[in-house]
């Protein structure tokens, strides 16, 4: 009887080996299949040998804001112009050649994946940065219209009044010894310049608000998780706290909601002529939603990217004070009225030096955001370079420069 106990003790142990092994074996096929294969085929293709198979080089990424562009960089002057690099399970190809970029852009065989779509929908929502390809054009097309010579005297007179306001900072910190944050200020003042003239809100001087106003930083919470969000798709929203992007995309959600309400209670507050916010608003079927989106969206890359590029251009000034010199001579010369605070909008288009100068920043510091994450729907080639891309992987075009970026 006890020998008969032990035997079917044993072969009970011996099913549930069985059905454990079992269970580890299938559970190791997708395992093999979408973290180990893919790195061993692609294992020639140039780019940074991954530190895990299953973080990938996913932590190269996971650091301070601003790391991606150091990392990328790094990558780039040791694995040239395309490189391949995981993002846990993800291939990710890195495009920074020119043709290549421009092919990627244009090409319907590349769309714009869904982790892109869906981490970046968060704020974007079904705006110009994350539609289908078919309706960008024609909405992007509506939109680049309105930048003409109304909207850009608009946008250069509201400049000159919140330049005083940022003159009358950068003084009174001279006078007293202040070390001030450039790009903070800069980002202020760009907030006031875009939130003015392209949608007519007057919420008050952001700038004079200094901390006490929480737009800048409400934006500066969503990229970063955002960011972060992309980098580590689709674990970092399952495993990590999603409650910072939840807050952040509530109170922007509402201070865009509140520039709609405002428009509608009094439609002539944009000025004359229609501004961005018109556009948006007179979309055929647009909806609440759809416009918070497209503001949300022009108020980050219409400041994002003018004042960092403005701050490293004040940067590479205060380094070399030759060039300094001579765009102070050429803002003087052009300085008509000593009582301007900026040069009269016309002429803008002589001042060649100071657009050179600004260029060589552009070049020296791109600040663009991080890429736009595509994945082709069938086998094509880069033009130039003539690298395959392969169905169902991601790639990311960006521009970078040779010159080293600062941290």
């Amino acid at each position: 009887l006890a020998n008969s106990s032990l035997l079917g003790m044993f072969s009970i142990l011996a099913v549930l080996a069985g059905a454990l092994l079992l269970f580890l074996l299938f559970a190791s096929i997708p395992i093999l299949y979408f973290l180990v294969l893919p790195k061993l085929r692609d294992r020639n293709f140039p780019g940074p040998h991954y530190h895990s198979f299953f973080w990938g080089n996913a932590g190269d990424f996971s650091g301070r804001p601003g790391e991606y562009m150091v990392v990328m960089e790094r990558y780039r002057e040791r694995y040239g112009k395309t490189l391949q690099m995981w993002l846990i399970h993800r291939r990710v190809v890195q495009v920074t050649d020119p043709e290549g970029i421009k092919y990627i852009l244009h090409t319907k065989a590349l769309p714009k994946t869904d982790a892109f779509n869906k981490v970046v929908g968060v704020l974007g929502r079904d705006g110009l940065v994350t539609i289908p390809n078919e309706r960008h054009q024609a909405q992007r097309r509506a939109i680049v219209g309105r930048f003409n010579d109304d909207f850009l005297h608009s946008l250069h007179g509201f400049a000159g009044q919140a330049l005083k306001e940022f003159s009358a900072t950068l003084g009174k910190a001279a006078e007293t010894g202040e070390i001030v944050d450039m790009d903070d200020l800069l980002t202020r003042l760009t907030l006031d310049v875009i939130l003015r003239c392209a949608f007519g809100a007057k919420v008050g001087n952001i700038q004079s608000a200094g901390d006490k106003h929480p737009l800048p930083a409400a934006i500066t919470v969503a990229l970063e998780e955002i960011y972060q969000n992309v980098v580590l798709h689709p674990l970092r929203e399952i495993f990590v706290s999603q409650k910072p992007l939840r807050t952040a995309n509530a109170y922007l959600s509402e201070f865009c909601q509140e520039i709609i309400d405002e428009r509608r209670r009094n439609p002539n507050s944009g000025g004359n002529g229609d501004d961005l916010l018109d556009i948006f608003m007179n979309i055929p079927g647009a909806t609440d939603e759809y416009v918070i989106g497209e503001v949300i969206t022009f108020l980050v890359a219409g400041h994002d990217t003018t004042s960092h590029t403005l701050a490293f251009m004040f940067y590479q000034l205060s380094m070399h004070p030759g060039i300094k010199q001579k765009v102070l001579v050429e803002i003087d010369n052009e300085m008509v009225d000593p009582n301007q605070t900026i040069p009269a909008f016309e002429s803008i288009a002589r001042v060649s030096y100071i657009r050179a100068v600004w260029k060589e920043t552009l070049r020296l510091h791109p600040v663009t955001a991080t890429g736009t994450l595509r994945t082709a729907t069938e086998d094509t080639y880069l033009p130039a370079s003539k690298v395959r891309m392969q169905l169902n992987f991601s790639c990311i075009p960006r521009t970078l420069t040779s010159a080293t970026i600062s941290p």
